[in-house]
Order: C-alpha cells, then sequence, then structure tokens
C-alpha cells in the first residue's frame, strides 16, 4: 500500500501529482493524501485543477475526466474529432514509449490506432505524421485528462479509447440532432449529409474497438451514446414506432422520402458497433486488467 511520504508528496502540483496518478492509479494513492486534494480542491479558483482534482478523487472506471476533457477541448478550440484524433495519437505515443510485455500485441494496438489516426486525418497510413495538442494554456492539461484506476499499462490505453469513443458519441448524437432540425425544415439533402457523418462515426467508434476490447458494462456505457438512441429513435423494421421528435419519427412521417435509405446504413453501422461490443464482451471477465 502506498504512504503519503512529506519529502514526496507532490502536494497540488499538477504535474508532480500526475506522475503519481500515472504510476499507482487513482485507486492507489493513499487516503490521508485524497483528504488533502479534497481539501485543495475546494480551496482552488483554478477551474481546470478543480476538474483534475475531481476525477483523481472520483477514483473509479466510470468516470473518464470528461469535465477536464471537455474544458481542455474547448480552451484549445478543438473540435470533437480533432480532439478523438488527438487521443488515439496519444495511445500510440504511450505503447511505443514503454517495453512491450506482449509485443504482438503491441504491434497488433499501434497498428489499428494509427490506421484510426490516418482515417481521421485523411492521410496515407504509411505516411501518418502523429498530430499534437496545439500549444497554449491547455497544452500541460492534455496530458493530465488521462488518470487511470490504476497504474497498470492497459488502464490507460482502456482510458483513452474511452474518451475517444466519448468525442465521437459527441459528434454522432449532434448530427442526429441537427439532421431532425433539417428534416423538418425540409432540407433534405442537409439531412441526408449528417446522416450519412453519424454513420461514419459509429463506424470510427468500431475502429476504436480493435485498439483495445470495450467491456460491455455498466462501468463503462456512454451517457453520450444514450443521447444520441434517444434523439435517433428506433431503426429498421421498427421505424414507425417512433416517436414524433425523434429523427426517426420525422423521417418515418413520410416513407417516401430518400432519408429512409439513409437510416437503414446508419442501422447497418449501429449493428455492426454493436455486434463488436458483444463480441468484445465474450472474450471474457469486465475488468480493465482484461479488456485487451
Amino acid at each position: 500500500m502506498l504512504h503519503a511520504d512529506p519529502e514526496t508528496d507532490p502536494g497540488t502540483d499538477p504535474a508532480e501529482l500526475h506522475i503519481l496518478v500515472r504510476r499507482h492509479g487513482t485507486g492507489g494513492l493513499p487516503s490521508e493524501l485524497l483528504t488533502r486534494l479534497a481539501a485543495d480542491r475546494d480551496a482552488t479558483r483554478d477551474p481546470f485543477l478543480v476538474d483534475y482534482l475531481d476525477g483523481v478523487l472520483t477514483g473509479s472506471g466510470a468516470f473518464l475526466g470528461l469535465p477536464l476533457l471537455e474544458r481542455v477541448r474547448a480552451a484549445a478550440a478543438l473540435s470533437a474529432e480533432e480532439m478523438a484524433t488527438l487521443l488515439v495519437a496519444d495511445v500510440v505515443a504511450h505503447e511505443r514509449a514503454v517495453d512491450a510485455a506482449d509485443p504482438a500485441r503491441h504491434r497488433r494496438r499501434v497498428r489499428h490506432a494509427l490506421r484510426f489516426v490516418a482515417v481521421m486525418t485523411r492521410t496515407p497510413l504509411a505516411e501518418v505524421d502523429l498530430p499534437a495538442f496545439p500549444g497554449g494554456p491547455a497544452e500541460p492539461w492534455f496530458a493530465r485528462t488521462a488518470h487511470p484506476v490504476t497504474g497498470e499499462h492497459d488502464d490507460v490505453v482502456l482510458v483513452r479509447i474511452l474518451q475517444a469513443r466519448e468525442m465521437l458519441f459527441t459528434v454522432l448524437a449532434d448530427d442526429v440532432r441537427s439532421a431532425t432540425l433539417a428534416v423538418r425544415d425540409g432540407r433534405t439533402a442537409e439531412a441526408q449529409e449528417l446522416v450519412a457523418h453519424a454513420a461514419t462515426m459509429l463506424d470510427r467508434a468500431t475502429m476504436l474497438s480493435r485498439v483495445i476490447a470495450i467491456p460491455l458494462a455498466g462501468d463503462v456505457r456512454s451517457e453520450r451514446y444514450e443521447r444520441f438512441a434517444a434523439a435517433c429513435g428506433p431503426l429498421g423494421k421498427r421505424l414507425r414506432e417512433a416517436r414524433p421528435d425523434t429523427l426517426a419519427g420525422a423521417v418515418a412521417a413520410d416513407q417516401g422520402s430518400d432519408l429512409v435509405a439513409a437510416l437503414d446504413r446508419l442501422d447497418e453501422a449501429r449493428r455492426r458497433w454493436s455486434g463488436r461490443l458483444t463480441a468484445d464482451a465474450a472474450r471474457g471477465p469486465v475488468r480493465v486488467a482484461d479488456a485487451a
């Protein structure tokens, strides 16, 4: 068990504290340190530090540090897709910085992560140059947005992939809401583009599961995906059951609409995503250590 040492106590210096978090995980921090950090969080007026300490103190796999991640993203004026790309690029950097206990798995992770970055940046795989977080006040906080529960290597990778997934689901939900408004306003072509983009985001999310298996359990359920599902409504054969305030309901009102086919393609992407999650869950117990 790790104990607080007055000579090595990182205080609230976020750089030093994060070294401790990455080494031992939030679940391995001593209770006396956590107690003091809680008091420091309540006393500080730095919003970045407040969000960071919230993540450290939560100490749960269900908490992905999304408030800090979103604050960092907003400060750097990054889109959710750009942030997702940076998060996966960080997985590559993380994998390359450590000695691989399983070389084959290491190579597979790096290959799939690079493939994701290549697709997101529209760059040939052989020419991928890992993007760097833009300079500015938010830059040092980007690395601190990953505070794993344990100090295990896989835990860091899983956190980053889940964060990237949340960024894609943010875009997904926004696409569906915007498409619904476009349908109601008669802007069919715009709605088709938005639905097609949503399907692409689901396929990108499926790609993330190839980097590391995403557990199918309550600890990693996505509220942002649930927002998408609620805004979209039932697809496929259940389209006519959709509420009128959903995208599916707006499209179902006109069965002759070209958007019916677009929703079918979105449903196909959703099924691919769901199938991948189910396959990952069948691979073993839902624990971070077993998630790869």
